[in-house]
């Protein structure tokens, strides 16, 4: 993320493939002070992502998986 802010300054939103990378994204931005700038998504919906949300801070969301369910619907949609 580091690489993508240095040569573009315009990204504004991140949306993030696991919270490791969200709570990443979000640390490089705050390093980069353009937390007030920016959105970021994750997917995982941690604890740590939780807390972070709660804080009102650049991290605005992430997205919760159930696996079970899609376990589920997937064997489903095989037999």
């Amino acid at each position: 993320m580091e690489d993508v802010l240095m040569a573009n300054d315009r990204v504004d939103l991140v949306f993030s493939y696991s919270a490791d990378g969200g709570l990443g994204s979000m640390t490089r931005f705050e390093a980069a002070g353009r937390e007030d700038e920016v959105s970021v998504i994750g997917f995982d919906a941690s604890d740590e992502e939780q807390s972070v949300i709660n804080e009102g801070g650049c991290y605005k969301g992430s997205i919760k998986q159930f696996p079970e369910k899609l376990a589920e619907t997937a064997c489903g949609s095989v037999w």
